[in-house]
């Protein structure tokens, strides 16, 4: 493997950079979603008084972020080992319907549904500890680890600032 890489979407250069530079800095949401396995989490929320609303709770953006937005959407994208165990209530937490559990020993990942006020939509994987695994169907409530949330103009696809 090279100690270079390079992404390209139809034919055009998106981004040249080390296989952690990628992973680490995505600069569009294309390259964010083709890195890494299982892929970044990806999806477009509103944004409202600096927060995007997910899954009914309201997530803190940077400011450099809310600074930069276009609109009133923007598209969120977060690791799945960004995700940490949270309570019902816990602030920026959003809960998350159990919809397979890939246990692979030393990890494991948690395939489900982000759970909206009536609907269930947007699919979310995170990494949990193998010993102490959900039942399906069960409702497990996240928060995105403090620095580890990526933004992405909705428009461009740009990587937007997070810092």
């Amino acid at each position: 493997m090279g100690d270079r890489v390079a992404v390209l979407k139809d034919g055009l250069l998106q981004q040249v950079d080390t296989p952690l530079g990628l992973y680490d800095n995505p600069k569009n949401g294309f390259v964010a979603g083709f890195i890494g396995s299982p892929a970044m989490n990806l999806g477009t929320f509103t944004v409202a008084d600096g927060h995007a609303l997910i899954g009914g709770a309201k997530v803190p953006l940077p400011r450099s972020t809310v600074g930069a937005m276009k609109g009133t959407q923007v598209q969120v994208g977060f690791r799945p080992e960004a995700l940490e165990l949270a309570s019902e209530g816990d602030p920026g937490s959003f809960p998350v319907e159990a919809l397979v559990i890939e246990e692979l020993g030393s990890d494991a990942f948690l395939y489900g549904n982000l759970i909206g006020d009536d609907l269930r939509a947007d699919h979310i994987v995170a990494r949990i500890a193998p010993r102490s695994v959900p039942a399906k169907g069960a409702t497990v409530w996240f928060r995105i680890a403090p620095g580890r949330i990526h933004a992405f103009d909705v428009e461009s696809g740009d990587a937007l600032p997070t810092d």
